[in-house]
C-alpha cells in the first residue's frame, strides 16, 4: 500500500497542534457491494450459473465440487465447504493503526533540490517523539486505548522556532519491535509570521 502525502503550512512562531486517528488500509468500498449477503433457508446452486454471496463482507462463490442445489441450512460455517472465498473485505477495509508497545516519531529534514524529497544522507532539522526519546518532552500522545490509532500533538513553539523559514521534508514514521511502518510523509513549507 502506498504511504499517504500530505503536504502542510506552519509557522515557526507558533505551536504546531493537532489529533489524528491512524489507519491501515486504503479504507474504499469493495467491487461486490451489491452483492447478497448470504442467508439460512436460501436456494444456492454450484453447477453455471454458480450462486455468489457474500458472508461478513468477504465474497464467496459456490464451490463445483459441491452438492449441485441446495437450500442453506441456519448456518454459514455449516456449509462452508459449499464456497470458495474470492474476494477478502479486508483488503480494501481501513482498521486503526494499533500503537500498543511503539513510538511514533515525526521529523523535518532538508530537501534534495533535485527531487523535492527528503535529501540522503538524512540532515534532520527537527524532531519529535511519543517517548520523549529526541530528548525533550514527548511531544505526541499515544490516546488510550492505544489499539485505536488516536494521536495528538503539540510541538512546542520553543523548538518549532528553530526551524528557519523555507522549504522541508518530513514524515512521520511508527517504531514497533524493530519495524518500521511509514506513516504519511510530505513537503512542510514553514513561514515566519501569519500562514499564507
Amino acid at each position: 500500500m502506498a504511504v499517504p502525502r500530505l503536504d502542510l503550512v506552519v509557522r515557526n512562531n507558533a505551536d504546531w497542534t493537532g489529533a489524528f486517528t491512524l489507519y491501515n488500509g486504503p479504507g474504499i468500498t469493495t467491487p461486490w457491494v451489491n452483492v447478497a449477503a448470504w442467508a439460512a433457508a436460501t436456494s444456492y446452486q454450484s453447477s453455471s450459473p454458480q450462486s455468489v454471496v457474500t458472508y461478513n463482507g468477504d465474497l464467496y462463490v459456490a464451490n463445483t465440487a459441491a452438492v449441485g442445489a441446495w437450500t442453506s441450512g441456519s448456518s454459514f460455517a455449516a456449509e462452508s465447504s459449499y464456497w470458495v472465498k474470492v474476494g477478502d473485505s479486508t483488503t480494501y477495509g481501513a482498521t486503526p493503526l494499533d500503537l500498543t508497545g511503539g513510538v511514533l516519531k515525526f521529523e523535518v529534514a532538508t530537501l534534495d533540490p533535485s527531487t523535492n524529497e527528503i535529501a540522503y544522507p538524512r540532515r534532520p532539522i527537527i524532531q519529535f517523539t511519543s517517548d520523549g526519546s529526541d530528548g525533550n518532552a514527548a511531544a505526541i500522545n499515544i490516546a488510550t486505548p492505544t489499539a485505536n490509532g488516536n494521536i495528538t500533538f503539540a510541538f512546542p513553539k520553543a523548538r518549532t522556532s528553530l526551524v528557519l523559514p523555507g522549504l522541508y521534508g518530513y514524515d512521520l514514521n511508527f517504531y514497533k519491535s524493530g519495524n518500521v511502518t511509514p506513516v504519511f510523509y510530505g513537503l512542510i513549507k514553514v513561514s515566519q509570521g501569519a500562514n499564507p
